[in-house]
């Protein structure tokens, strides 16, 4: 009987690991995918980002542009 139970334990502690690793391989399937929809919407930002930066880039250079222009025309006054 004792061997019986003792086989038994056995073949739990076996199914319980087995199932940890199925259960940790999932988790890390799931992070995975969640790792990759928030690259997507980084991605996403980072084009948004960089289109707010051109564009500021410009309006910085059209006044400056501005500025110059003003100050050639006041100065031939």
């Amino acid at each position: 009987m004792t061997r019986n139970t003792n086989n038994e334990f056995v073949q739990s502690e076996i199914l319980e690991n087995q199932l940890y690793e199925v259960l940790l391989y999932k988790k890390m399937e799931v992070l995975a995918i969640q790792e990759r929809i928030a690259e997507r919407k980084l991605g996403i930002n980072d084009n948004a980002i960089q289109t707010a930066l051109n564009q500021s880039k410009k309006a910085e250079i059209l006044d400056y542009s501005l500025d110059y222009t003003k100050k050639i025309l006041w100065m031939y006054q």
